[in-house]
Order: C-alpha cells, then sequence, then structure tokens
C-alpha cells in the first residue's frame, strides 16, 4: 500500500512531478494497486462531500463509519476520472545518448534491455502505462524484450515499425545514413512502414529485413556478426569503402577516400570499438597501402 498522506496530497493537486511518478510506477506494478487507489479516492471524495471544507478530519478518520451511503455516491463521481488516470500515457520521456566510438546499455521500465551502439539515441517514457509499450531509435540497438501478456512492444525507427514480444533482435536505423535493417535471433517480429500496417513483413530468428531502394527484402542473418553490444565491430568481407562507411556511422565522423586503388578491396576482422578509429586504420594499413590525416579543426579523415 502507498502512503496515504502521499495519496491525500495527490488526490488535492500538490503532489511533485517525483512523486507523481512514483504512484504511476505503483499502479502499474499490479491490478490490485489499482483498486486500492479506487478505494481511498472514494473515501476521499466522500468525506469532502460529508465534511465540506473541513480536510483535517478526512487525515484523522479514515474509517468507513463516517462515509455510509455517500461512498455510492462519490464512486459513481470517481470511476471515470479514474479510468482516465490509470489508462494515461506518462508525459515525462526518457532519452539516452551513446556518444560516438561508445555503447550504453539500458534497462527499460517493464524490464526490456537495450544496448546502443555509437552516435545513436533511444527515448522511452519513464513508467509504461496502458496499451502498446512504445519507443523510439535513431542509430543501431539490440533489444532484448521481455514478454507482457496483451501489451505489444513497438519500436519506431527509420520510419518503420517494429512488433516484438518476448524476442532479441538488433536494428541499425541512423537518421544521418539513410539505411535500414532488423535482423532477429529469438522470437518473432512484425514489421511496417509506419502508417501502413496493411503491408507486414514478419521474420523467422536467423532472417534480417533490409532497405533496398523502396522495399524491404529478407536475407540470413548470421548472429556471429552482431557483436557491437560486446563493443566488437565485426567486418564479414566487406570492400573498403563500406568498411569506412561503418567507421562513420560508429564514429560520428566523415571518412574521405582519394585512393583509388583501395576501392573495391575486401576484408575480413574484428575491431574493439573502444580502441578508436585511428587504431582500426592502422590495423588496415597492415594489410593495405595508404595514409591518412586527421586534421585538428574538422572532424574528417582523409585517406591518401
Amino acid at each position: 500500500m502507498v502512503d496515504r498522506d502521499l495519496l491525500t496530497r495527490y488526490f488535492l493537486g500538490e503532489c511533485s512531478e517525483v512523486e507523481k511518478e512514483a504512484i504511476r510506477a505503483w499502479l502499474e506494478a499490479d491490478a490490485s494497486h489499482g483498486r486500492e487507489f479506487a478505494r481511498e479516492r472514494i473515501r476521499f471524495d466522500a468525506t469532502l462531500l460529508i465534511d465540506e471544507g473541513r480536510l483535517p478530519s478526512y487525515r484523522a478518520a479514515w474509517g468507513w463509519r463516517r462515509v455510509g451511503m455517500v461512498a455510492a455516491v462519490a464512486l459513481a463521481c470517481v470511476l471515470p476520472w479514474l479510468v482516465h488516470e490509470l489508462l494515461r500515457p506518462s508525459a515525462v520521456m526518457q532519452e539516452v545518448y551513446a556518444p560516438p566510438g561508445n555503447r550504453a546499455q539500458v534497462l527499460l521500465p517493464d524490464g526490456s534491455q537495450a544496448w546502443l551502439y555509437g552516435n545513436s539515441r533511444l527515448r522511452y517514457p519513464s513508467v509504461f502505462v496502458g496499451g502498446d509499450r512504445r519507443v523510439e531509435l535513431d542509430g543501431e540497438a539490440w533489444f532484448e524484450v521481455s514478454a507482457s501478456a496483451g501489451r505489444r512492444f513497438v519500436l519506431s525507427a527509420g520510419g518503420y515499425e517494429i512488433e516484438a514480444l518476448g524476442t532479441a533482435f538488433n536494428v541499425d536505423a541512423y537518421s544521418s545514413g539513410g539505411a535500414f535493417s532488423a535482423a532477429l535471433f529469438e522470437g518473432s517480429v512484425r514489421l511496417h512502414r509506419a502508417g501502413d500496417a496493411g503491408r507486414e513483413l514478419y521474420l523467422r530468428p536467423g532472417q534480417k529485413a533490409e532497405r533496398v531502394g523502396d522495399s524491404l527484402l529478407v536475407f540470413p542473418a548470421n548472429i556471429n556478426a552482431y557483436r557491437m553490444r560486446e563493443g566488437i565491430i565485426v567486418i564479414e568481407d566487406k570492400p573498403f569503402e563500406e568498411i569506412m562507411e561503418i567507421f562513420e556511422k560508429y564514429y560520428g565522423l566523415e571518412i574521405v577516400v582519394r585512393n583509388e586503388r583501395l576501392r573495391g578491396l575486401g576484408y575480413r576482422g574484428k575491431f574493439r570499438m573502444s580502441d578508436g578509429v585511428e587504431h582500426a586504420l592502422n590495423v588496415l594499413r597492415k594489410d593495405f597501402r595508404f595514409a591518412y590525416s586527421r586534421p585538428d579543426s574538422v572532424n574528417i579523415i582523409y585517406i591518401y
């Protein structure tokens, strides 16, 4: 049971935003809390009807003896308000940002987890209230979603909505790059363009959906290639220019390749993101002959 004095101040409109969030979290934790909340609101309203203008008597006497038949009237008055309060989504949004070259692990209000990769943002409400559990991503992240009966987990990213239940999946949707891909490894997901739920795509574990032109195409997905939540960038036989695009994405910079001999050359390997982009370039220089410069005044790397 939440503290009665706290509920009294809530009914009187005297709570701080932190206290309001605490009450919302308590209501969300168990369905029985909503019934307790309703009972206390009935007592509060009934006492106001009986002791008009004498709030101290409410604080001193919580018994039902003084409420009597007025409780039924109070119940009729308070139920519409209560339903609105219980279903009203929280207006307080949280945002977590993983800076370039870093990662961030986020525990969501329902117990789901997200691992944000470099230069990524995740927005979510401080409490999931009511229907869907909705979050927004700009960047790349790995999600492990906790199952919740009757409540969808919906991720908005890159102009798409991804619905997941009891699922582990990876989403790459940087707004700066325009690319989009979603890879599934456990459970099931359903994807569709935002605002167009009629054209849906379902993924099975080991599959990924990738935007090619205006379409989403399905390809096999290798879980060993998705180790960024461990801080490891995995390169799977990609040409040099695509590797530079990956570095641009995670490290939040621009790389200009002026050495034409490097274009089309492939590479396979792993890099630890925390070692930095220049360490990765020096590793590549062991297999490819090139030089690079990074002026202090701009966030650009030139490769010669």
